[in-house]
């Protein structure tokens, strides 16, 4: 299935691969998306965090929009290490189920996410991307009805970020881990053409609104690019999590 996922979401068994991730999530990436052009890896396990990759509350529906090139990740891999004894469920919503209205292409909203907010609507083009965005911090603009998925051990579960808001059950099992990781494709999918182009015709890519101070930050990037999960960066260095991504796009791009 590499470079391709033409339904909302897929689960695969495939416990070597789940084992993979943490030591290799390039490799896992590339198995999976075939043209991969960035990554980012989050274990997901209860901490006693205050985000919802480090607690065992619930995750309302939201989507991963860090931007990298004025895109969120095209996928999110979840391979699931140990399932909770009780609930810890995904929750995945597909936003092209019901159509959408005029208001969710041309009403730019602030979304309110941990990793920094970003400027859009609900649906975007990025480039030759169609992209959703939806924060649990407002309304939708689009109807969203969840299905529950219960990952069992070594399945992994790829969702389109650029289609589905997912989220979580809460669970009570300390030993449960999934481990995470976004993927970014150099080529889209091109699905829902004429929605790509009424959005397009709008004009309001998505846009990180966070900056962070100037200087050298090569080695945080570097460490980012090899998969060390942007928590353990922020705690490390003591930065706000949202910093990490504009450094990796002064660092790898150049943007400003």
């Amino acid at each position: 299935m590499a470079g391709r996922l033409t339904a909302p979401f897929e689960v695969l068994r495939d416990p070597a691969l789940v084992a993979r991730i943490e030591s290799d999530p390039w490799g896992v990436a590339r198995e999976l998306g075939g043209d991969v052009e960035m990554i980012e890896r989050q274990p997901i396990r209860d901490v006693g965090g205050r985000s919802f990759a480090s607690n065992n509350g619930p995750a309302p529906l939201h989507t991963d929009s860090q931007l990298y090139r004025g895109r969120p990740a095209h996928w999110q891999v979840l391979g699931c290490v140990r399932a909770a004894r009780r609930g810890g469920e995904s929750l995945i919503a597909d936003s092209h189920a019901t159509a959408p209205g005029d208001e969710a292409f041309r009403a730019v909203r602030l979304f309110p996410f941990v990793f920094g907010d970003v400027r859009a609507t609900t649906f975007s083009a990025a480039g030759d991307d169609l992209v959703f965005t939806h924060s649990p911090r407002l309304a939708p603009l689009v109807e969203l009805r969840a299905e529950t998925i219960a990952l069992r051990d070594g399945e992994v579960l790829i969702v389109d970020n650029h289609r589905c808001a997912h989220g979580r059950t809460a669970f009570d099992d300390p030993s449960r881990e999934l481990q995470r990781i976004l993927i970014w494709l150099r080529e889209p999918a091109r699905l829902k053409r004429d929605w790509h182009a009424r959005a397009a015709r709008e004009g309001h890519a998505p846009v990180r609104m966070v900056d962070a101070p100037a200087g050298d930050h090569s080695a945080i990037v570097g460490e980012m690019m090899r998969g060390v999960p942007p928590g353990v960066l922020a705690k490390r260095y003591g930065v706000p999590e949202a910093w990490l991504y504009v450094f990796r796009e002064r660092v790898l791009v150049g943007a400003r």
